[in-house]
């Protein structure tokens, strides 16, 4: 009985060309939702790893992934080498805090059935889903990258910062109607996360700070123009001009945020509800 379970796994999937890669480090804690999700759909799954210390590497492998190290040479270059490692024309794309609903491990099962896809190139909206949520708000902030695509008709990037796939002129694109759930954020004041947000911002060639309504409630003006000059980097404020939209409306906020995201490559945004306006 424990030798047939693999093999009716293999089995049911062996229809489907498609090889799904993941790049780690130190990600156990949220690895195991992404991988079970992946194992609906692909027998190689393959987990490129850049030196995790906690126990990342172990777990992938119990879980059926193939495991390869590679020291970090940046976010494109890493994605290259694991494409180069997938035995199929077909990837699809997953971070290791990323993990696909039901729905879309569905959809996708659909795609492949019959004749196959009938474009090249897939697009998926990723929504971020805040600590305390189980999924992403309506109005979650979301991006809808090209994750699932042929190897033969485009690539990653070879960036170390940008991470986007390159097609090729000409490839016929489409996109998916399944939700990604991406649990960027471990919780509300993790100090690895609040270092990392701290590395972006210095290493930023244009940062910016972009002030929600929040702000204005608690009567933070003053320290937050203080915070901006201090540190020399530009601001932005939701309300600060006073006109036909109230501080708190979304419609005035996109303005600013639209605004701030055109002048600056790196934001961060400070007294905003996380499941309104990110």
């Amino acid at each position: 009985m424990r030798s047939e379970g693999p093999h009716k796994e293999t089995s049911r999937l062996a229809g489907i060309p498609l090889s799904i890669f993941i790049i780690t480090r130190n990600e156990a804690d949220r690895l195991p939702r992404t991988l079970e999700a992946a194992k609906a759909l692909s027998e190689d799954i393959v987990v490129v790893d850049s030196g995790s210390t906690d126990g990342t590497v172990d777990l992938a492998k119990a879980m059926g992934a193939r495991v390869i190290h590679n020291d970090w040479p940046g976010y494109g270059p890493q994605k290259r080498f694991a494409e180069d490692q997938c035995r199929h024309t077909w990837l699809l794309n997953l971070d290791a805090d990323e993990w696909m609903p039901p729905e879309l491990v569905a959809e996708i099962r659909v795609l492949f059935a019959g004749e196959g896809p009938v474009a090249d190139a897939y697009a998926l909206r990723i929504a971020e889903v805040f600590p305390g949520e189980d999924a992403p708000h309506p109005f979650a902030y979301a991006l809808p990258p090209v994750r699932l695509y042929r190897k033969d008709r485009g690539r990653y990037s070879a960036s170390p910062v940008h991470d986007r796939v390159d097609l090729q002129p000409g490839v016929k694109t489409a996109r998916l109607k399944g939700i990604v759930h991406h649990f960027s954020v471990r919780s509300i004041g993790d100090p690895a996360d609040i270092e990392k947000l701290a590395d972006i911002l210095v290493n930023a060639e244009r940062p910016a700070i972009l002030f929600g309504q929040q702000v204005w409630a608690a009567r933070g003006q003053d320290e937050a123009i203080a915070l901006i000059r201090g540190l020399d980097i530009p601001g932005y404020f939701n309300g600060a001009s006073r006109g036909l939209l109230p501080p708190g409306d979304p419609h005035h906020f996109d303005r600013t945020r639209t605004l701030a995201f055109s002048k600056a490559d790196v934001v961060v945004i400070i007294g905003t509800p996380f499941d309104f306006r990110m």
